[in-house]
Parts: structure tokens; sequence; C-alpha cells
């Protein structure tokens, strides 16, 4: 990405000084930025309740039938979600931003 100043109403090529941006082999070269949004890295914990396990997690709690299975959204979750004891389907769940 090349930056260029015109210094003069009459250009020549004197008039015209291009500095490269981001380059580290030039002093005083002009550093840039891009602005960038990031998100945080979603987190999951179990523990044993009373009603069964309680899954607390950030983002949104997904589950599949199988570990290397398709993840699919749990319809009306939230942190913390339990599990009722005596479910007899084995879940794998995580939770994704």
């Amino acid at each position: 990405l090349e930056w260029s100043c015109v210094y003069s109403d009459t250009l020549t090529s004197d008039d015209i000084r291009r500095v490269i941006v981001n380059d580290p082999t030039i002093a005083g070269s002009i550093t840039s930025y891009r602005a960038v949004t990031v998100k945080p890295t979603p987190t999951i914990s179990i523990a044993r309740d009373a009603g069964g396990l309680k899954i607390t997690y950030t983002g949104t709690l997904l589950a599949s039938a199988t570990v290397n299975g398709t993840y699919q959204a749990v319809a009306g979750a939230s942190s913390p979600y339990t599990v009722p004891t005596g479910t007899a389907v084995r879940m794998f769940y995580r939770s994704s931003n």
C-alpha cells in the first residue's frame, strides 16, 4: 500500500512524495492499523446438581448424539442448563459464538 502526498498545486515528479505504509525498512514509515471486532472465546463447564447435570456456558449451547456428529443449537437453552438425571439418551455438548 502506498501513501502519496502532494506538496504543490502544479505537479512535477519532485512534488509527489510516496511512502510505503507499514514498511519496516524505511525509518518513519507510516504505520496503519485495521480495526477488528474480537469475539470472546466461548466457555463451557459441567457439574453435578441435585436435579441432574448443570451445564454453565457462554455463547450458544450446541448438542449432538455423537462426538463427531452434527451439532445443533439446544432449543430454549439458557445458562445454566440442566440435563435431568435418568435421561437415557447420551448427548455431547459444546458452546459456540
